[in-house]
């Protein structure tokens, strides 16, 4: 799924494309409420089967990632990030350092940024002024490691948070538009490929946004929702799945 709306997406396009105080930036007000809104959306068995979330680097999809998913377990993957254009890339879409990062979002006890870290060179100069055709090649690879990951873990269902560009050119031959912090139902095969499932429903959006407004006075969110069960050690053991194939969302 899409991060929720950015500080940047809610500014005019020369200001998004030129304002260095923008690099890598936060999530605006209505972005923090759609991304708390995720668990809802989802419903709690889905959000129960989920098992972790991997995420994008940068502030906005980290941020919602934390916010989304209260309780789960958050892996960073560096080759999720946006990239936009090759030359010049829009401040937004600079990344930083992840410890600061993860220290700005808040979730920082429960984020793992060191399973898919770069290994010869760090983040975040290893991914600055990455060609985005390199990395459409680059792919599959990007989500067969995912699988891979899956498969020691044990892991049936999984969250990904990352962004327009890179859903859309990994669901490559679907005619799908991502929106802000829509979950977009998927199957993930052992070579990589993304099949697109679904996505959640506008009746299913309309409900979930109507009864967090009847409830926000009592600030209520998934972990009022007896959402408070620890997530379990990584399951390293090198046993197959039960499946080829893996539920993402």
């Amino acid at each position: 799924e899409t991060c929720s709306k950015s500080i940047a997406q809610a500014l005019g396009k020369e200001k998004r494309a030129r304002d260095q105080s923008l690099r890598d930036c936060g999530l605006s007000e209505k972005g923090e409420e759609e991304a708390a809104l995720l668990p809802g959306i989802l419903g709690l068995d889905r959000y129960r089967n989920i098992d972790c979330v991997i995420s994008s680097p940068l502030t906005r999809a980290v941020r919602t990632s934390v916010l989304g998913f209260p309780s789960k377990s958050i892996i960073i993957h560096y080759d999720l990030m946006e990239i936009g254009r090759d030359k010049n890339p829009m401040p937004e879409n600079q990344p930083r350092r992840i410890l600061d990062v993860m220290a700005d979002t808040g979730g920082d006890s429960r984020i793992d940024e060191a399973h898919f870290a770069p290994a010869n060179n760090p983040f975040p100069e290893s991914h600055q002024n990455l060609p985005s055709t390199l990395r459409k090649l680059k792919l599959p690879k990007v989500w067969s490691a995912i699988w891979d990951y899956c498969n020691r873990r044990k892991s049936q269902e999984i969250a990904v948070v990352c962004h327009f560009n890179m859903i859309r050119a990994s669901l490559l031959g679907c005619d799908v538009k991502p929106q802000n912090a829509i979950p977009i139902e998927c199957r993930l095969f052992r070579d990589g490929t993304l099949e697109l499932v679904g996505i959640i429903s506008n009746q299913v959006l309309e409900m979930t946004r109507t009864l967090a407004e009847l409830k926000r006075k009592n600030k209520w969110c998934m972990s009022d929702a007896n959402v408070d069960e620890q997530d379990e050690e990584d399951q390293t053991t090198e046993e197959n799945c039960a499946s080829d194939q893996i539920q993402v969302w």
